[in-house]
């Protein structure tokens, strides 16, 4: 085979080989354009290792040109400059090297290719580019005297990890659960997420991771206490940020009511009281009032309508209040309404059963509270007999104090009160009699020994004084009675000995000054003998 021949067959690999090598590289950085979308997600892989690109570049004989240190990914902020670079050996020196920055194309072709980098030390084995908004993939290519090149990995130059959304306060209901989320762009993805959480106002300053919770949202649930929550987040380099605390807290309700209602007397003044959680504070109050024949609230006026106590005075017309009560957030909460009236008329003294002699003069009285006052009083009376009531036309018969004459027969008496708003309370009926001889202390039966002494009272009220007694005895049932003669038979106190055996009974009579007469019950009195050994036992 002559030289030329030979000559044209070199030249004609030399050119499939570089044809070939071209279209590896092609492919090699044929990104998709939704790669390359977002270069704040794409994720670059080291690739296009000691590929020929062409341009006259020979690929390295093995074992000679080498590349000993890749550059690595760097972060940083915005704006600043970073460091990447590149060793090898190997070859013949001197090396010359060319740093290449990934464009992208988004025409038709939508390729995405390499092209030489105008930063600092483009070519040099130390590149000095400054941080895009956007990440940016580098290579270097690296040549020897000979012309043999390599190239580097791809690496990244990354802005630091930013949150682009930080996690939001939630409120929610007790037990509910609630939703935070966290945006994050910058550094090298895939991130990896921590949520911490505290206890707000506990004092103390340290998270606590929470488990299982390692994604990019989060639910936790509303409990009693407010949890202040955050994340912590870790790119694919190592790089964290920390999102601002989100609080989760009970949205504002109402944790007292006020009581259903409230009485009081006429111009007393009441308190009403509410108590709130959740929320944000501080809380602002307004009391609102509405009359119980009406339909509209209105602010109320009384003392501590912006406060969580309020103080109205009672009036002659029943009131409805419910107080309003607003968060930090404007988010409001109304408890429920409760009635302020005035206390229902009642009787607080009764009048009370009079007894007197025939003529004399009694007074009857009765005090009414509550309402309104004025009050307007009148009596009235019956009899045992018909038992039905009439206005009474005696001394006082308008006022609270009744004056009645005490008659033979007995009288019943009771009072109407009313009210300006026309409520009415009735006392109870009282009887007004004349005196009747009563016995209040009747006398008992007794067993003694044979010469003993034995006493029988008996105790009388009513009727008219002085009284007479008259104590009696008799044997045996059915036997007429005999005025007893000895010691107090004509007081309220008879003694006497026992001087017969067996049973004897007595009664006493009583009479008052005007002749009415009443009896005692009768009651026996046993006389026995005590047997001699039962009697020296007894002695």
């Amino acid at each position: 085979m002559t030289k030329a021949k030979k000559f044209s067959l070199i030249m004609m690999f030399m050119l499939l080989m570089s044809i070939i090598t071209t279209q590896v590289y092609a492919n090699n950085f044929n990104f998709n354009e939704k790669n390359f979308s977002n270069f704040d997600n794409l994720r670059l892989t080291d690739g296009l290792k000691d590929i020929n690109p062409g341009n006259g570049i020979k690929e390295p004989r093995e074992g000679t040109l080498i590349i000993t240190e890749q550059p690595e990914d760097a972060t940083a902020k915005v704006g600043d400059t970073v460091t990447l670079q590149i060793k090898v050996k190997g070859g013949k020196e001197p090396y010359s090297y060319q740093w290449q920055v990934l464009s992208g194309k988004l025409g038709d072709a939508k390729t995405y290719e390499f092209e030489n980098s105008t930063a600092k030390g483009n070519a040099t084995s130390i590149l000095n580019p400054i941080v895009q908004t956007n990440a940016t993939c580098y290579r270097c290519i690296v040549k020897d005297a000979e012309g043999y090149a390599v190239i580097s990995g791809n690496v990244g130059v990354f802005k630091e990890p930013e949150i682009r959304r930080h996690p939001q306060d939630a409120k929610g209901n007790l037990g509910e659960q609630v939703t935070l989320d966290v945006v994050v762009v910058g550094g090298k993805v895939p991130y990896s997420y921590q949520w911490q959480k505290r206890v707000v106002g506990s004092g103390d300053t340290v998270y606590s991771d929470v488990e299982r919770n390692t994604t990019n949202i989060f639910k936790p649930t509303v409990s009693i206490l407010k949890f202040e929550y955050r994340c912590v987040i870790t790119d694919a380099n190592g790089n964290t940020v920390t999102s601002n605390p989100a609080i989760v807290y009970r949205r504002l309700e109402i944790t007292k009511q006020p009581t259903k209602s409230v009485i009081g007397k006429l111009g007393e003044k009441v308190t009403l009281d509410v108590a709130a959680d959740g929320g944000k504070k501080p809380y602002s109050y307004q009391w609102k009032r509405r009359k119980r024949t009406g339909t509209t609230f209105e602010n109320s006026t009384a003392e501590g309508s912006k406060t969580a106590v309020l103080k109205p005075i009672v009036e002659k017309d029943a009131y409805y209040y419910v107080c309003v009560v607003t968060d930090a957030e404007s988010d409001k909460v109304t408890s429920y309404q409760q009635a302020v009236e005035v206390c229902s008329l009642k009787i607080i003294k009764q009048p009370q059963d009079k007894t007197g002699k025939v003529g004399d003069i009694v007074t009857l009285e009765v005090i009414a509270d509550g309402a309104v006052p004025p009050y307007r009083y009148q009596w009235m009376y019956a009899t045992k007999a018909d038992g039905y009531y009439r206005n009474s036309i005696a001394e006082g018969n308008k006022t609270k104090v009744l004056k009645v004459p005490v008659e033979n027969q007995v009288y019943y008496y009771k009072c109407m009160v009313s009210d300006s708003t026309y409520h009415s309370a009735v006392s109870k009926p009282v009887r007004v009699a004349r005196d009747v001889l009563t016995i209040t202390k009747q006398p008992q039966d007794i067993c003694l020994h044979l010469g003993d002494t034995v006493t029988l009272e008996v105790q009388v009220t009513g009727g008219i004084k002085p009284y007479e007694y008259q104590w009696q005895y008799r044997t045996s049932k059915g036997s007429f009675y005999r005025d007893c003669t000895g010691e107090g038979s004509k007081t309220g106190r008879l003694t006497f000995e026992v001087v017969k055996k067996g049973e004897t009974y007595y009664r006493c009579i009583i009479k008052d000054a005007r002749g009415n007469k009443i009896i005692s019950r009768e009651v026996t009195v046993k006389g026995w003998i005590m047997p001699l050994f039962d009697y020296q036992l007894w002695r």
